[in-house]
């Protein structure tokens, strides 16, 4: 006897008055097992509700063929934690089966904007928002039908973390007209008012502390919070020191060397004696004025640092400090906003950065962060990540994060560093690793590399320095030191590899017998 094997899995098996007496025979002789009314599995060692889960819209579409997945399941789009799964159906009775129930009832039939799924279809997410407005009640120790107000706040805040108040805006709009075709203009109401409080701009009692933070401006990125924590605690407990000043004469030239480094990073990039003769001289090219005020306005930013002289000692300080830094440097870009955060988002690569909501929120818990750190070092690598992985401005977010590491070295009376050009890929693969894997031993190396590099370099003459970076590879094109094998040498030392690739290994046993840039 043929079987009635589900279209989507082999797994499960429906049975009808046709074929159940052929179905328990199979039951009988091990072949099949039942799992619930009309419900049969070729599985005979996984555990039934496990078979279940990873089959329910099928099974949700043979015994309620013309429901709409409603209520938290459109919200969530997943069983609800105590298993249970509620429709829209003409059918009125619940389905128990392992793990989890289908509870249905009785609605407004599908909408244009109600997709199809699987068998059956989805409730927008309008729809859904308007009909979670309704309050329910848990019953016989089962979760309720609809979201809470907490949970309802949490899902608009999450929604405004990932996508922004834009796609909201559009909800609220769809709501409205799907509200006057099925008579919801009270739930509505409810949810334009619940919306406009987490937004901040209607006044009503909210109850999830994320929500509350939000409608006042703080909202914050919980993902990016989690990730500082992570930071955080690898520099509380392994993170080498800086390295102390030598004395003002020795360290004379760093600022215009940071500065230029600095900008190269973001693609800026002069010939050193081109950038002397800008920043030095008043030589502008004429071709590329604002690349080389880029480069002036770093330099005077970092050049007026004063050292052993904090220069913020609360978040409202270390918020000023961010925003003068970012005018210092990018003042003659109007287009980019100096010293103002951001309103858009932001994105390089796969990473999208903070939304520009919750800018001010996230800086604010990095900023417990960070004044919990030692001063020195620590406090530095957070500062600088705290920025960049925030991205608070329209641009010139990796220059303003380098400034505030170097704010705190001198803050500590330690040197300042540099990142060479040699180093640009070691710098931002430990960042990546940061961002995208919580990896912390990477950036936290890299920061503490260059800083031992920077720290041996002689900045009291232009022509000893740039011999010295020359001869240590610091000119060197990332993608010709990949290419290869060259590292970044320690002025009195061998070559060091600041991240341990395997592309490098060769080179840290091998160093290449001529490494000046001509």
């Amino acid at each position: 006897m043929r079987l009635a094997v589900s279209q989507k899995s082999s797994e499960i098996v429906f049975s009808t008055t046709e074929t159940s007496r052929g179905f328990h025979a199979r039951v009988k002789n091990g072949t099949l097992r039942k799992l619930a009314w009309g419900l049969f599995t070729t599985n005979q060692t996984d555990n039934a509700s496990h078979i279940i889960r990873r089959n329910i819209w099928d099974i949700v579409g043979h015994y309620f063929p013309d429901s709409i997945i409603s209520d938290r399941t459109a919200l969530e789009n997943r069983p609800a934690v105590d298993g249970s799964i509620f429709v829209i159906s003409t059918r009125t009775t619940d389905l128990e089966l392992p793990g989890h129930k289908i509870r249905p009832r009785q609605g407004h039939p599908p909408l244009n904007d109600d997709r199809p799924f699987f068998k059956v279809r989805m409730s927008s997410q309008a729809r859904a928002i308007l009909d979670n407005m309704r309050s329910s009640r848990s019953r016989e120790g089962n979760v309720s039908r609809t979201l809470s107000q907490k949970e309802m706040e949490e899902w608009l805040v999450n929604l405004i973390q990932t996508s922004g108040t834009e796609p909201l805006q559009k909800l609220r709009d769809q709501a409205r007209l799907i509200a006057e075709e099925t008579g919801q203009q009270a739930d509505f109401a409810t949810f334009n008012r619940l919306m406009g409080s987490v937004l901040g701009t209607q006044k009503q009692s909210l109850k999830s502390p994320r929500a509350q933070a939000f409608s006042v401006g703080h909202g914050f990125d919980t993902k990016r919070i989690d990730l500082f924590e992570t930071l955080r605690q690898a520099l509380a407990t392994n993170c080498p020191p800086g390295h102390p000043r030598r004395n003002a004469e020795t360290e004379k030239l760093l600022p215009f060397f940071e500065a230029y480094f600095s900008n190269y990073i973001e693609g800026t990039r002069f010939p050193i004696e081109t950038a002397k003769g800008i920043v030095f001289d008043g030589h502008i090219p004429t071709n590329r004025p604002n690349d080389a005020h880029d480069i002036i306005g770093t330099f005077h930013l970092v050049n007026a640092r004063e050292y052993g002289k904090p220069q913020y000692n609360d978040f409202a300080s270390f918020l000023k400090y961010l925003q003068a830094s970012h005018a210092a440097i990018t003042g003659h870009r109007a287009d980019i906003r100096p010293g103002e955060f951001k309103v858009h988002a932001n994105s390089a690569g796969t990473t999208v950065f903070v939304r520009p909501e919750m800018v001010t929120g996230t800086l604010e818990k990095g900023w417990g962060v960070l004044a919990s750190l030692p001063e020195g070092l620590p406090r530095g690598i957070f500062a600088s990540f705290l920025i960049s992985e925030v991205h608070p401005f329209d641009d010139g977010n990796g220059r303003v994060a380098r400034a505030v590491l170097n704010q705190e070295l001198a803050d500590a009376n330690l040197t300042p560093i540099i990142i060479p050009t040699v180093f640009r890929t070691d710098y931002i693969q430990s960042l990546k690793a940061l961002t995208g894997d919580a990896r912390t031993t990477p950036y936290i190396r890299a920061i503490a590399r260059a800083s031992k590099y920077t720290s041996a370099v002689d900045f009291s003459d232009y022509e000893r320095t740039r011999d010295i970076l020359l001869r240590t590879n610091a000119f060197v094109e990332p993608d010709v030191a990949v290419e290869k094998g060259i590292v970044l040498a320690m002025p009195e030392a061998e070559p060091i590899g600041l991240l341990a690739r395997q592309s490098d290994h060769a080179a840290l046993r091998h160093p290449p017998t001529t490494n000046k840039v001509k």
